[in-house]
Formats: C-alpha cells, sequence, structure tokens
C-alpha cells in the first residue's frame, strides 16, 4: 500500500456558549472534540480510506489484515437499535440489506475473494466476483443480514 500523506488539522474548543457565558456540560464537551477529531481524521485520510461502503447509519465496517493467512477480511454489520435507559443499547430489529456496495484498499489483486457465512452452525465459503483497479478491490454484497463477512485472498 502507498503511505497515506497527512495534513495537520487545527481543532478549537470553547468552553462557554459564547455571550449566554453559561458553561457547556462535560457530554457536550466530549462530543464536540469527537466530532472535530473524527472530521480531521476523514481529512487526513482523504479519498485513501482503507474500506467504503454505502451501509445506512447505523452500519458499522471493519476491515483487518491477517498477516498468517495473508488476506484481508472485512466484516459489514447492520441492525435497528434502541437506546434504552441510560446506558442500555438493544437490537430492536434485524433488517436485511440488500446491494452493498464495499471497495478496500489491496495491495494487489486478490487471488480470490469469499463471502463467508455461517448457516445451521457450519461456515461455508461462496466466491464472490470482483474488480480490482489502482489499489482497490470492489464486491457486490448480495446481503447483510445482521453481519457479513467478505475475505481477500492475497
Amino acid at each position: 500500500m502507498k503511505p497515506l500523506h497527512y495534513r495537520q488539522v487545527h481543532l478549537d474548543f470553547h468552553t462557554s456558549w459564547g455571550e449566554f457565558g453559561g458553561f457547556k456540560h462535560p457530554n457536550a464537551l466530549r462530543y464536540e472534540a469527537a466530532l472535530s477529531i473524527s472530521q480531521g481524521a476523514k481529512c487526513s485520510i482523504g479519498d485513501e480510506r482503507s474500506i467504503t461502503t454505502n451501509l445506512p447509519d447505523r452500519g458499522v465496517a471493519t476491515y483487518t489484515y491477517q498477516e498468517a493467512e495473508n488476506r484481508y477480511v472485512a466484516h459489514l454489520l447492520f441492525a435497528h437499535t434502541t437506546k434504552r435507559g441510560k446506558d442500555i443499547e438493544i437490537i430492536e430489529d434485524i433488517i436485511p440489506l440488500y446491494g452493498i456496495k464495499l471497495t478496500a484498499a489491496t495491495p494487489t489483486a486478490p487471488k480470490k475473494v469469499v463471502r463467508i457465512d455461517c448457516i445451521d452452525g457450519k461456515l461455508t465459503e461462496t466466491e464472490v466476483s470482483f474488480t480490482y483497479e489502482s489499489g482497490v478491490t470492489s464486491v457486490d454484497v448480495d446481503k447483510v443480514d445482521l453481519h457479513a463477512m467478505v475475505v481477500f485472498e492475497m
């Protein structure tokens, strides 16, 4: 993979609400700090992100390299959650998603891309078609039913 170029990001945090003179709640400060850091990280990374998807707002995508197996693994997660009480978030409903697009940075074209599913307690592999161009491998994930795992075998 080519090295990423980083830009310097300047962050400002204010402890009061301006001319109203009241102090911000600590949670508001934490939110502002996290938002600024995440926007700065996105700005620093730019178009060189390692993974992109069209998952909706509650979707989660992770991407890791497993050196011993010489493969990259993407996990896609989606569930409708609801906050119950102070610190409790539950899965309200599992809604399958269809037609999810996944692009992942890979140093070379993978030998093959497989989807791993757990059916009746057994892991199954299904080969997935992919395209590779300029360090990016693209696949279409037909369905994400709570979880989908895509393996890029190098």
